[in-house]
């Protein structure tokens, strides 16, 4: 992701969604939970900008430095961990 304000979007990932993260020589990594990727036959691909594709919830965040992401809350049977 690119950033016009990497402060602000550091900000909120660090501050808001309380994300660890460490410093690693001037680069901000933040830790994420657990994740799953799905991999939909052809015929069952939907647009991501959907609210709701049946299987879960997305929504598109525009971050305060101009980047774009995506939340999703699946519905669906997950692997574990």
């Amino acid at each position: 992701m690119t950033s016009t304000d990497p402060e602000a979007d550091h900000a909120l990932l660090r501050d808001v969604f309380k994300l660890a993260h460490v410093n690693d020589g001037g680069y901000i990594i933040f830790g994420l939970p657990p994740a799953d990727v799905g991999s939909p036959r052809r015929d069952q691909q939907r647009p991501p900008a959907l609210p709701h594709l049946g299987s879960g919830l997305v929504t598109e965040m525009t971050l305060h430095g101009g980047g774009k992401l995506n939340v999703y809350e699946p519905r669906h049977a997950r692997p574990k961990h």
